[in-house]
């Protein structure tokens, strides 16, 4: 085999082993019936901050979401630690998900799109 071809394909196979990571974020989103409205419990299992996350919401037209690049919704989530949220409205905990996430190191997990308004948002700040 072609030395450079293997090397290609070397370098090929741990990109595509780091595109393809797992997201170290979890968020568990559930009913809050004593404040009517929704719980998220975001836990950070990676080795660095997360510093921005946002939800996908089938019923609201603006979902949640934290960044602390941009003061919205406070501080970065340190690593191995939990934040709880509770959102009043009509945002129905069965029909939302974790969107996308920003760590540190500069990771990103999940929807491209939502991880391109994260990014964006942050420009527009830095240029304002």
């Amino acid at each position: 085999m072609n030395r450079g071809l293997l090397i290609l394909c070397f370098f090929g196979s741990v990109w595509l082993a780091y595109a393809q990571a797992e997201n170290p974020i979890r968020a568990t989103i559930t009913e809050d019936t004593t404040n009517r409205g929704t719980q998220i419990v975001l836990e950070n299992g990676s080795t660095v901050a997360l510093t921005a996350v946002t939800f996908t919401s089938a019923t609201q037209r603006f979902p949640p979401g934290i960044d602390s690049a941009v003061r919205i919704g406070g501080q970065e989530l340190k690593p191995g630690k939990k934040l709880r949220m509770t959102f009043a409205g009509d945002y129905q905990a069965a029909r939302m998900g974790l969107g996308a996430a920003v760590l540190a190191d500069g990771r990103t997990f999940g929807d491209p799109a939502l991880i391109e308004a994260i990014l964006a948002r942050r420009r527009a700040s830095l240029e304002a």
